[in-house]
């Protein structure tokens, strides 16, 4: 029962973390530029935000290993039962 809680709890984890990817992203796109100060302000943003969505796709890759780690280890124990 803990291996099931434990992969539901990380997949959920896991769409969290795919949502705020696609929301900075959306962001990131679709931010206007009128002026010089929004144009360097939207510059030292867009970096920070990619550096934010490179480490939540680490994240979630991160997650998803463990997550195929946890269900071999879950199929294996039942096969054992």
């Amino acid at each position: 029962m803990d291996k099931e809680y434990d992969l539901y709890d990380v997949s959920i984890k896991l769409d969290v973390a795919n949502t705020l990817i696609s929301m900075l992203s959306d962001y990131i796109n679709d931010s206007p530029v009128e002026t010089r100060s929004d144009a360097m302000l939207f510059a030292y943003n867009q970096k920070r935000m990619n550096a934010l969505i490179s480490a939540l796709s680490d994240y979630v890759y991160d997650s998803s290993e463990i997550v195929n780690q946890l269900d071999k280890q879950s199929a294996g124990g039942n096969e054992h039962e």
